[in-house]
């Protein structure tokens, strides 16, 4: 396997459970004086922005958005979209699966 860390750190993860360290992704970080919002991008593409009240987007080349919010509870929330897929959304012991229809699906872990 061949895995890309958040940071742009590699490895190659083989058959036999030992890692080798591959050459890091170049990455790049911006701060938005004005909005303090911190755009952080690496060179396969992989963008996200983290804003001042922890919310954070994470656009991928394949489409998919990653949204991770932090209700005022402190329980962190997800929300995963692409295109051609249903999104889902889940925090706690709550998911939901919206479809390009009206159509919902929410499941509880009732214990």
């Amino acid at each position: 396997w061949e895995v890309t860390k958040e940071k742009g750190e590699r490895e190659h993860v083989m058959s036999n459970g030992e890692v080798e360290q591959n050459t890091p992704l170049q990455c790049y970080t911006a701060t938005d004086p004005e909005s303090k919002e911190v755009l952080f991008t690496r060179m396969d593409n992989i963008l996200s922005v983290t804003r001042p009240d922890g919310k954070r987007i994470v656009d991928h080349i394949d489409g998919t958005r990653i949204t991770t919010v932090t209700n005022p509870d402190g329980e962190v929330g997800h929300k995963i979209e692409c295109v051609g897929y249903a999104t889902v959304q889940f925090s706690g012991s709550e998911s939901r699966t919206i479809f390009g229809t009206p159509t919902r699906v929410l499941s509880k872990d009732n214990n």
